[in-house]
């Protein structure tokens, strides 16, 4: 396994990383959500947890494998200073956030970090929650995904998905990429994942964290 890596940042977007810490694997608590998300998850392992020193961005978590499949799903925990998220897509703020988070995608295409982006799917989904499923937004894109810098840049045909919805008063984000080549196994192995998180945001932990404001 990777070891995890520890990072106190500000977005990637944006200039400004602090000093990268690396530390042995271990559980990550998240407070806000009162869940404790583990080393792996089916085929995938942390390998990097980024603190934001703005706290309206809060934290962001990757999940990597590449067996079967190159895979790379990145979860997001943050408020942006907004209260009455709730659970669920039930708040206003939720959809907005959703668009913006498409409208993001774009902005980094036009930086250069994709191309040939298209909009394949949207839907309304959902991950089995207990009893519930949690439903959220969901998108999948086809996209050129520009990979390094300078002289070893490369480009990766990928297929990307995007998920939004709120937990326990904070947005709750997933961004899942795998290539296009393939394909089938990345449906499979995110497929596979999503049951798995859904039963860390169940568990134990889950009921200590505080009730949304």
């Amino acid at each position: 396994m990777r070891p995890l890596l520890l990072v106190s940042a500000i977005c990637l977007a944006v200039p400004g990383w602090a000093a990268e810490e690396a530390e042995e694997p271990k559980p990550f608590f998240e407070p806000h959500i009162g869940v404790t998300f583990p080393v792996e998850l089916g085929h995938l392992a942390l390998e990097e947890v980024h603190r934001y020193e703005n706290p309206r961005l809060g934290v962001s978590l990757r999940y990597a494998a590449s067996d079967p499949v190159f895979i790379k799903i990145d979860v997001y925990v943050y408020d942006l200073e907004l209260t009455g998220l709730g659970t669920g897509i039930g708040s206003k703020h939720v959809k907005d956030q959703f668009e913006q988070a498409k409208r993001d995608i774009l902005a980094m295409a036009k930086k250069g970090r994709y191309h040939d982006v298209k909009l394949l799917a949207e839907r309304q989904a959902g991950i089995p929650v207990g009893d519930e499923p949690l439903p959220l937004y969901a998108a999948v894109y086809g996209m050129i995904d520009v990979r390094g810098d300078g002289d070893s840049a490369y480009e990766r045909p990928s297929i990307s998905h995007l998920m939004l919805t709120a937990f326990r008063g904070q947005f709750f984000k997933i961004r899942v990429t795998y290539p296009k080549a393939g394909k089938m196994l990345g449906d499979q192995v995110f497929k596979d994942f999503l049951p798995l998180l859904g039963r860390t945001l169940h568990g134990k932990q889950a009921e200590k964290a505080a009730p949304d404001a």
